[in-house]
């Protein structure tokens, strides 16, 4: 858990943790963190979301991470769930996640991400394997890769509104 702070994470491992509520490896709210050269593996969430990461009302910088084998059991964001929050990850590679819900790699609710040389790969859920993009968001993918999610690599959740998807030079 970062809360309210502002910290630099670098070359770490985390792995094998468990929320009961959101982000089962890394938890950051209102905490504009710098998180480099991490592994987010094998962690899981089961009653709200974020198996990997849980990120709430703040823009954190993620680059050079890999964000693999986490799972958001009942619910959204089984690699990252984003909620009110325009965080900017470079070099990151989300693969291989599960959620019960939506975004098996990444979830977005009213989250304006801006996602540069990411690769999304192997990912699963009931609905945007890849992504799940939601209220009012609008996340963008520069020079990205998302390929060979489960259940639709991209979808958008026709329950809310104001959605959009910003794709440039990236394969779908």
């Amino acid at each position: 858990l970062c809360y309210k702070a502002s910290p630099l994470l670098s070359h770490l491992v985390v792995t094998g943790n468990f929320a009961q509520v959101v982000g089962g490896g890394m938890y950051f709210e209102e905490a504009n963190a710098t998180v480099r050269h991490v592994i987010v593996s094998g962690n899981i969430s089961t009653e709200h979301s974020g198996g990997g990461l849980g990120i709430y009302y703040c823009s954190p910088l993620i680059e050079n991470a890999r964000i693999e084998n986490n799972r958001a059991v009942f619910v959204d964001g089984g690699g990252i769930q984003m909620y009110h929050a325009n965080p900017t990850l470079r070099n990151v590679l989300v693969a291989n996640n599960s959620a019960g819900g939506k975004g098996g790699g990444l979830f977005f609710d009213d989250a304006d991400a801006m996602m540069v040389n990411m690769t999304v790969a192997g990912n699963t859920a009931a609905k945007g394997g890849g992504l799940n993009v939601s209220y009012s968001s609008a996340p963008t993918l520069q020079n990205c890769i998302v390929w060979s999610n489960g259940n639709n690599e991209i979808e958008f959740d026709t329950t809310w509104f104001g959605m959009s998807l910003y794709v440039n030079h990236s394969i779908v």
